[in-house]
């Protein structure tokens, strides 16, 4: 009796892993539930005993994937007192990165990405489930270092969405074309590259004169030069334009 108890309760989760692995192996419309069934070892019936269809079977595959702790924890709290910023947003890249290791956060997100025109909900689910909280604690690091005055003034939730999107972005690459597509950076190599990135503060934020923008577009490129070393912004008007 205990040994059926334990096989019946770990049903769901074959049932999902199986699930997964047809749907990122052959779509969503081309995986029939036969098939899932199969390779779980149950009957179909089984599988419409603990989802009532292909539809709901996707979303939990989905939401069985949306662990969010990668991007928090006493380890993350720590460091704040101990690293700098730079530091802090490359050890959640890191944490972030190996993730998307996994087989299965990995492939969920490659399904997520293909399946969205089709589940706009699930996609939706993903974001606010976890692409927000991995982009909320960027979010943090970044102002951190902004406060402490290692970061210049940045718009920090693009900056905090681009930092999550492009170790996301190289899994996606990487599965979409495989062995034919164009070598991508190493993980470590990208993690690097994307903290060193980061604008460094040349000089103090209060020290610095405002920037004025204006509509003339040569003059005012000139006088926000003078104020900002090595910034220079050119308004661009149309032809013809006066």
């Amino acid at each position: 009796m205990k040994k059926f108890s334990r096989r019946a309760s770990a049903r769901p989760a074959e049932l999902l892993e199986s699930a997964l692995t047809h749907f990122y192996v052959s779509g969503f419309s081309a995986t029939k539930i036969e098939q899932v069934a199969i390779s779980a070892g149950v009957t179909v019936g089984t599988v419409y005993r603990y989802f009532p269809s292909k539809e709901s079977l996707y979303h939990a595959v989905i939401e069985s994937h949306l662990d969010s702790s990668w991007c928090r924890g006493r380890e993350i709290a720590e460091a704040y007192g101990s690293m700098t910023a730079r530091e802090v947003i490359a050890m959640l890249l890191a944490r972030w990165a190996a993730v998307l290791r996994e087989p299965g956060p990995r492939r969920v997100a490659v399904l997520v990405f293909r399946e969205a025109p089709l589940f706009p909900d699930a996609a939706e689910l993903y974001e606010s489930e976890l692409l927000t909280k991995g982009r909320l604690a960027f979010e943090r690091a970044i102002r951190h270092g902004i406060d402490r005055g290692e970061f210049p003034l940045l718009p920090i939730e693009a900056t905090a969405r681009t930092l999550l999107g492009a170790v996301l972005e190289r899994v996606i690459w990487q599965e979409t074309f495989g062995d034919a597509a164009p070598e991508v950076a190493e993980e470590g190599d990208l993690i690097d590259l994307l903290v060193r990135g980061i604008p460094k503060l040349d000089t103090p934020i209060q020290n610095r004169a405002p920037i004025q923008l204006t509509d003339s577009p040569v003059e005012s490129a000139e006088s926000v030069s003078s104020h900002v070393p090595g910034l220079r912004i050119t308004t661009l008007r149309p032809p013809g334009s006066r």
